[in-house]
C-alpha cells in the first residue's frame, strides 16, 4: 500500500487529499482504511510524506518541507543534512530548531530569501524544523541535581541545552543522590520554550566513583556490551577452518610468514604486511587485509549487527568489537 500511496501523490494532478479521499482515489474498501492510515504514519515517520494543514498528505518537496538530520552546535544552532545527497546543508537558527536533539532526523522548512546587494540579487537559503521524525536517542546521561522544589538532570553533553525535570526514582537497585551520574529516558517534548521531563531509568553513581566515567560512555553512545544470540551462532557457523569453497577464485597467501602491523596486546589483527626479493633482486611488498566480506555477507544477521555498530570502539580498559 505504501508504493500506491507514493505513486499517487506524485502524479502531476495530484491535490492534497485527507484520509477519505485517498481511500476513493486509490479504489480501496473502507474496510482498508485502517491499513492506509498505518501506511500513512508509517511513510510521514520516514519522512517520505508530509501532513499539512487538514490533515492532507503531500511528498515534502512540494511544499519545501525537507527530511534529513540536523546536527546541533554547542551555541544551539543547526545544520541540517537533507537525505538526498544532491541537496544541499540547509542552516537552522537556534530560535527554530524546536525540540530537536543532536543527530534527530526532523522535517525542515526551507525558507528562501531574496535581497539586492550592490545591484545584484541574491538569495539565502535558512530552515526552521517543523517536526520529530526520529529521535537519536531516547535516553540521555546527566548529573542529578536538587532544587529546592524539584528534581533536574543537567546533561552530559554541551549540545544538549536544556535541564531535564525528573520525579524520584523508584526501584532502580540503588538510591539516587544529587551530583550522581544517572540516565534519563526522555517522555514527549512538545515545545522548546518548556523544559523537557523524563525518567529516571538507571543511576550509574558519584563522578569520581571507580568506572562511573566508563559507564557514562557507553551508555551516552549506547554502546552494546553484547552480541544477540542469532548474531553468534551466524559467526559460530563459520568455523575456523579454511575450505576448498573459501579458496576458490581466490589467492592462497597462508605461506607468507607475515608480520602484523598492531601490536601483541591489540584486540583485533587484520592487517599485516610481507616482504621477498625476486631472483632480479626486486623486492616485493604484499599487503594484507583481512577478508571480512567473504564471511558477512549482506543481509545477514553478521551484516546488519556491523552496520548498527558502524565500527569497533576502543575505550580505555577493552574494545567493543564491530563483529564477534
Amino acid at each position: 500500500m505504501e508504493d500506491s500511496i507514493l505513486k499517487l501523490l506524485r502524479r502531476k494532478n495530484y491535490a492534497p487529499m485527507n484520509v477519505p479521499e485517498l481511500l476513493r482515489a486509490l479504489m480501496a474498501q473502507p474496510s482498508e482504511q485502517q491499513a492506509l492510515q498505518a501506511a500513512l504514519r508509517k511513510l510521514v515517520r520516514k519522512g517520505r510524506i508530509a501532513r499539512i494543514k487538514g490533515n492532507r498528505f503531500i511528498i515534502p518537496t512540494e511544499a519545501d518541507l525537507i527530511p534529513g538530520r540536523i546536527q546541533i552546535t554547542r551555541q544551539g544552532n543547526g545544520y541540517h543534512r537533507p537525505d538526498d545527497p544532491s541537496m544541499k546543508e540547509i542552516p537552522v537558527a537556534a530560535t527554530e530548531t524546536s525540540t530537536a536533539l543532536h543527530d534527530d532526523r526532523v522535517l525542515v522548512r526551507r525558507d528562501t530569501r531574496i535581497r539586492f546587494q550592490q545591484g545584484r540579487e541574491v538569495s539565502s537559503v535558512s530552515g526552521s524544523v517543523i517536526r520529530i521524525l526520529e529521535r537519536a536517542r531516547a535516553q540521555i546521561v546527566g548529573t542529578l541535581k536538587q532544587s529546592s522544589q524539584f528534581l533536574y538532570v543537567i546533561p552530559d553533553d554541551p549540545r544538549l541545552q536544556h535541564d531535564i525535570y525528573v520525579p524520584k526514582p523508584k526501584d532502580l537497585g540503588r538510591p539516587a543522590r544529587a551530583g550522581d551520574k544517572v540516565v534519563v529516558e526522555l517522555r514527549e517534548w512538545e515545545s522548546r520554550h518548556t523544559n523537557p521531563e523524563g525518567e529516571i531509568v538507571e543511576v550509574l553513581g558519584a563522578p569520581d566513583e571507580e568506572g562511573v566515567d566508563l559507564l557514562c560512555v557507553l551508555r551516552a553512545y549506547n554502546l552494546p556490551l553484547r552480541f544477540p544470540r542469532k548474531v553468534l551462532q551466524e559467526a559460530k557457523q563459520i568455523g575456523d577452518q579454511v575450505t576448498g569453497a573459501d579458496r576458490a577464485g581466490r589467492t592462497d597467501c597462508r605461506k607468507h610468514p607475515v608480520i602484523t602491523i598492531d601490536p601483541v596486546d591489540a584486540r583485533d589483527f587484520d592487517d599485516a604486511f610481507y616482504i621477498e626479493r625476486d631472483p632480479a633482486g626486486h623486492w616485493k611488498l604484499w599487503v594484507h587485509i583481512a577478508d571480512v566480506s567473504h564471511y558477512v555477507k549482506p543481509g545477514t544477521e553478521l551484516d546488519l549487527e556491523a552496520r548498527g555498530r558502524g565500527n569497533s570502539t576502543s575505550l580505555v580498559d577493552r574494545v567493543i568489537p564491530m563483529l564477534p
